[in-house]
């Protein structure tokens, strides 16, 4: 297609960089493969942006069901010691059940002012899951209401003021 330019990871940020600088329009696409990649891309007057994009399988859970001593049959007679429950029965072979992929972009914008010949400040402002996706990070592995349930998910957008003055 004219107009696009597919460049692979090693030139990325050469190719980048030179559109950034040259005022070209600039579009990223990931593949899914580019796994906890980031970059840095000095850009001009002192200004800095960097990236961190991850993707990640998502957590595997299990179908474990705590079976009740009532559902045991054909022992003829009840459980020893008086158990009310059998210990958890797998329903599922382990490692086959997985949530969706976990997917998060990190992105920080900077600027180093020179206030003097041996003073800087640097000015950041970082976006932490910037497109605020709410993966699952954890699920309920225990057969029953509240099977796959979410115990836990990725954190939400967070956006960071931050400086530094070097001297």
């Amino acid at each position: 297609m004219a107009g696009i330019r597919l460049v692979g990871l090693r030139e990325a940020r050469r190719e980048l960089t030179h559109a950034l600088r040259n005022g070209i329009p600039v579009g990223l696409v990931g593949d899914r493969d580019l796994t906890g990649g980031g970059s840095v891309v000095p850009l001009p007057k002192d200004t800095v942006l960097a990236f961190a994009y991850q993707n990640d399988s998502g957590p595997t859970f299990n179908a474990t069901w705590t079976a009740p001593a009532a559902a045991v049959t054909g022992l003829g007679r009840p459980l020893s010691g008086g158990a009310t429950t059998v210990s958890n029965v797998p329903l599922v072979p382990p490692e086959t059940l997985f949530a969706p992929r976990i997917s998060r972009f990190d992105l920080r914008a900077g600027k180093v002012i020179k206030l003097t010949s041996k003073i800087r400040l640097q000015a950041n402002i970082d976006a932490y899951n910037l497109f605020n996706v709410n993966s699952v990070r954890g699920v309920t592995s225990t057969y029953g209401a509240n099977w796959q349930r979410p115990t836990q998910i990725l954190d939400p957008r967070l956006i960071q003021l931050s400086g530094s003055l070097n001297f």
